[in-house]
């Protein structure tokens, strides 16, 4: 759950560790590490860490895209009498 302070905490994004500047607690910290442990699994062995995080980011957007798709298809069907 997201409070209003704003607290440093560090996260863990493939092969390294950033601080970071967050709202969210601790919690939903640790489960936005567990979703980029998922995504990295698929990464080849040598994998660079500048090329983990485009991969990341490309599988979050797909994601992101298909969920869009998903909602607006199941918007316009509830929108019909």
């Amino acid at each position: 759950m997201m409070s209003d302070a704003t607290r440093h905490e560090r996260l863990r994004i493939g092969k390294r560790i950033y601080p970071v500047k967050t709202t969210l607690d601790q919690s939903e910290v640790r489960r936005l590490e567990s979703l980029f442990d998922s995504l990295a699994e698929e990464e080849e062995i040598g994998t660079s860490q500048e090329e983990g995080l485009v991969l990341m980011a490309l599988k979050l957007a797909h994601a992101l895209e298909k969920t869009r798709g998903f909602l607006e298809r199941l918007a316009e069907r509830e929108g019909k009498p």
